[in-house]
């Protein structure tokens, strides 16, 4: 596995966190990241094949002795900028998997874009969020309920204190997982998954 990122800062140092209320200057990063992965075949799981001595003729398709496997190619962009009182986040990816003679190669994308409020020196963030992504389901059994595509939509409150020490969160996200099935094809439909999450954070 190897993964390598670069990041761009032309306005000054970004923080790692979400929400940054302790300065009040512009502040931009432009990223981008990509990822390769030699990963071993999930055939047999994609199949729903658990018998060990077939599951290890589908693990090794060309017939020469070794496990095949599947190259995993993943590349991002991100940006993140601070206007003042608003920190705007966004992230694309692409992701294709290899599996070389044996298969058809397959891709996936996703995206996410976050726009949040943080006064300067407050104690509280408000932020609403939005993400479609396609799940890969890498290794996922056949019988496992794949969604071919996720619409993800959010809202989060957040406050905090002692400089981000003690830190609260609630958050609401609703999903649409569109187009249900299991990998024969069972076709499930839809399916909406309304989520609230309330969260402490102690940080030392």
């Amino acid at each position: 596995l190897y993964a390598a990122r670069i990041v761009y800062e032309p306005m000054g140092k970004v923080p790692y966190s979400e929400g940054d209320s302790f300065t009040n200057e512009y502040r931009l990063s432009l990223g981008g990241s990509f990822i390769y992965n030699l990963a071993r075949t999930d055939r047999p799981s994609r199949l729903g094949i658990t018998d060990t001595k077939k599951a290890a003729l589908l693990s090794d398709a060309d017939g020469d002795g070794v496990t095949d496997n599947v190259g995993i190619y993943q590349v991002g962009a991100e940006l993140t900028a601070r206007l003042r009182l608003i920190l705007w986040q966004t992230e694309f990816f692409y992701r294709i998997e290899d599996p070389g003679a044996v298969g058809d190669s397959r891709s996936f994308w996703g995206i996410y874009t976050q726009v949040g409020i943080v006064p300067h020196f407050s104690h509280f963030e408000v932020a609403v969020r939005y993400g479609l992504w396609e799940p890969h389901n890498y290794g996922a059994l056949r019988n496992t309920p794949r969604p071919a595509s996720v619409h993800e939509a959010g809202v989060v409150l957040g406050f905090f204190i002692w400089k981000r020490k003690l830190k609260w969160m609630l958050d609401y996200h609703f999903q649409l997982m569109q187009d249900l099935a299991t990998a024969d094809k069972a076709e499930l439909g839809d399916l909406q998954v309304h989520q609230i999450r309330i969260q402490t954070q102690v940080y030392f």
